[in-house]
């Protein structure tokens, strides 16, 4: 069945029968644990309700109790027939818990909170972060190479590209670096601010760049990822920003054998991408092939 050979990724929050699931891009397919049959199988959203409440509905299953990025003992319901299933996976990366942060020292009182990172909304490359309300979010200003503060009425125009916002930083540095200077909107005047940023939690390769003191991306930099996982973000990229260019991936690869992080460190320089952001947005996920 061509649909379940795809990516799937950790869905937070989406607990079935006691145990985290994985969904397709598509939010159609996903894999559950089946906590009766002690086993991990994939299944379609019609089928979600009927999982959650204990029932073992699915297209594909472990034949025993094993993680399921595993390959072995898979079936597969064929023609209504149970088959083996000869499959590869692939784990691109462990599931990571997102960057939260709190903010002070901003005179709008409503901007000094908390801001969790939500990977799905992604805005002019990176994620972006938002206080408990969802009213406003910390985001990447692409075209000024910055970080900055809105709030939800102008959500759409900075997804345009525009630079709308209550504050920024001053340089194009990680906002959760603490003690940077911002500026902030005074009325129609923009005046200097010192904002203290605590970083509340953040995992994987975000707390790599909090214990860096900030995101490196230098192009002399050592590599940080396996040769196979800078193919995979340098196609993202070219998928994001330039799609004409994918058919340049493979030459240019070759040309860069074991110096792919260069190669990936100047792509991502030449679109505006933040490395590491990008790296942690679209390394967190599990393969089916």
């Amino acid at each position: 069945m061509k649909e379940l050979n795809t990516r799937y990724f950790e869905k937070p929050g989406m607990m079935i029968q006691g145990k985290p699931s994985y969904w397709d891009n598509t939010g159609v397919y996903f894999i559950y644990w089946q906590q009766a049959m002690d086993r991990w199988a994939i299944c379609d959203l019609k089928c979600l309700e009927a999982v959650k409440s204990g029932q073992n509905p699915g297209w594909a299953y472990r034949g025993d109790r094993g993680f399921v990025a595993n390959a072995n003992g898979w079936m597969e319901a064929r023609l209504g027939v149970w088959t083996v299933a000869k499959i590869e996976t692939a784990v691109i990366s462990a599931s990571c818990k997102g960057l939260k942060v709190s903010l002070e020292g901003l005179s709008k009182k409503d901007l000094n909170t908390e801001y969790a990172e939500k990977r799905e909304e992604v805005i002019q490359g990176r994620p972006s972060f938002w206080d408990p309300t969802g009213t406003y979010f910390i985001y990447w200003q692409a075209s000024m190479t910055r970080w900055a503060i809105c709030d939800k009425l102008s959500l759409s125009a900075a997804k345009e590209g525009k630079v709308p916002g209550w504050a920024y930083r001053t340089d194009s540095g990680p906002f959760f670096k603490s003690s940077s200077v911002w500026m902030e909107a005074f009325g129609r005047d923009w005046r200097e601010t010192h904002v203290t940023v605590r970083v509340i939690e953040g995992t994987a390769l975000q707390q790599e760049l909090i214990a860096s003191g900030g995101v490196k991306e230098e192009v002399g930099e050592g590599p940080k990822y396996e040769a196979d996982q800078y193919v995979q973000l340098i196609g993202k990229v070219y998928e994001e920003k330039n799609p004409s260019k994918l058919s340049d991936v493979a030459r240019l690869l070759s040309k860069y054998q074991g110096r792919e992080h260069r190669l990936y460190a100047e792509i991502c320089k030449k679109y505006g991408v933040g490395m590491d952001e990008f790296a942690a947005q679209h390394l967190g996920e599990v393969s089916l092939f």
